[in-house]
């Protein structure tokens, strides 16, 4: 395949998949035990990185103070999204050993029959279609500066290409690490159903057998929510402040000037804003299918014990037991919000009232001056 290759061996797709961001991580895989030196540097490189484009916003806005304190704030939300979620995820590296223990354990209910297969595919797309807007986000700019002639904040542009860019790969790649697993888990899950489709009623071990597996990508996902509710806070929080400053910023202070002096700046504005609502929109979708196939295991097993003559399955203490807790899949972002559709509407609603009275207060403030 060309975007990515199939798998049966999950063990070689892990593999496969963290060789890819193994140098944005702070551990080594497969170990999953952090190194002193590799932390180091990833941790200089955060921090060392933003220094360039801080210089440019400050020397560029010396005369508008408020358009100054907006580009420091958006540098300094996303260096806080990369670090938090990079000390996280050295934090965490216990749990994820813990996570991929109990995914191989699951794997192993399908090797006999009906062995899942894992798919790169989509994980190389979006990280294709990732570095497409990375180099998109710039070229609008660097492409007016060639065209107009001018040789002026060239090279300075490239620094801020590169200072802005080292930041975002960075969350990009620990990001990651979290939808790898639910894809992971929505495959196992998928799985599960079919399995489940095909059993023989007059065989409760073996539907118990796949209850048990149901119940432990609940407990999986469950430690995985909880791991990464620190950048999933970050990068929700990042995403909004974001679309709210690029469009402000586009439709107040780029309004003032002519189309051809602004044409790469918007163009570099809507291009950000599509890179980092798509890392959210991507985790959201992942979830939605996840927890789409993990109620439809419930409904399936509604379905045959119901239609089970022998009255055995309703007996099953297991069975029972799984139909009175019926438990949900939800990324709660450690309580504050749930990460499904109803939250990229909540942002898209919110940020629209916000544009609406910043625009406001900016013509207000003009009209005085």
């Amino acid at each position: 395949m060309i975007f990515g290759k199939d798998y049966k061996d999950l063990d070689k797709f892990l593999d496969t998949m963290y060789r890819r961001i193994r140098f944005f991580t702070p551990f080594t895989y497969p170990t999953l035990k952090n190194s002193p030196w590799k932390m180091c540097a990833i941790l200089s490189v955060i921090l060392i990185s933003p220094i360039p484009n801080c210089i440019l916003i400050y020397e560029q806005n010396d005369e508008n103070f408020a358009l100054k304190l907006l580009q420091f704030s958006e540098m300094i939300l996303i260096i806080s999204a990369e670090t938090m979620s990079f000390i996280t995820v050295a934090y965490v590296a216990r749990n994820l050993e813990s996570i991929h223990r109990k995914v191989n354990f699951i794997h192993a209910i399908f090797r006999r029959k009906n062995a899942p297969i894992y798919s790169s595919s989509c994980h190389v797309k979006h990280d294709l279609s990732f570095l497409l807007m990375i180099l998109l986000y710039m070229t609008p700019q660097l492409v007016y500066k060639w065209i107009t002639n001018s040789n002026e904040h060239k090279g300075n542009q490239i620094l801020e290409w590169l200072s802005t860019a080292i930041p975002v790969v960075v969350v990009h790649q620990l990001a990651s690490i979290f939808r790898l697993v639910i894809s992971i888990l929505s495959v196992q899950l998928s799985n599960l159903n079919q399995l489940l489709k095909t059993a023989d009623p007059r065989k409760p071990q073996e539907i118990e057998f796949l209850v048990y597996g149901h119940c432990l990508i609940n407990q999986t996902f469950k430690l995985l929510n909880s791991s990464f509710a620190i950048p999933m806070i970050a990068m929700s929080f990042c995403t909004f402040f974001i679309v709210v400053y690029n469009f402000y910023d586009m439709l107040t202070f780029n309004s003032t000037q002519e189309i051809s002096q602004t044409i790469g700046d918007n163009l570099g504005g809507i291009t950000w804003i599509i890179m980092w609502t798509s890392e959210l929109i991507v985790v959201v979708v992942l979830l939605e299918k996840l927890n789409e196939r993990y109620e439809g295991f419930t409904e399936v097993l509604h379905y045959i014990v119901i239609n089970d003559r022998t009255g055995i399955l309703s007996r099953s203490p297991k069975i029972q037991m799984h139909f009175a807790m019926r438990q949900k899949l939800e990324c709660t972002a450690g309580g504050f919000f749930t990460v499904d559709y109803r939250l990229l509407s909540t942002m898209v609603s919110s940020a629209t009232t916000y544009l609406i009275i910043l625009i406001q207060v900016a013509q207000v403030s003009l009209e005085k001056q």
